[in-house]
């Protein structure tokens, strides 16, 4: 996935955070503690169930103004 900053100033993430139903079955890794002004920040999502069935969570970027992106939607299937 990729966020994308439409600011017209550069944002420092302070956090990215999955949660939800099965927030253990997914894994986030990006470079970068920032992002700049119409720059974008490519987060690659790993999904590594724990239990068999359907598994959701949700990706939130949180930035050091007080201002997130997201939540996405992450889903997988367990099997």
């Amino acid at each position: 996935m990729t966020v994308r900053n439409l600011e017209q100033r550069a944002l420092l993430i302070t956090r990215v955070l999955i949660s939800g139903h099965a927030p253990a079955s997914f894994r986030e890794q990006h470079s970068g503690t920032g992002i700049e002004a119409g720059g974008m920040l490519p987060i690659q999502v790993t999904f590594t169930p724990e239990a068999k069935g359907a598994r959701f969570a949700n990706l939130t970027v949180e930035f050091s103004d007080g201002s997130s992106a997201g939540p996405a939607q992450l889903s997988g299937y367990g099997r």
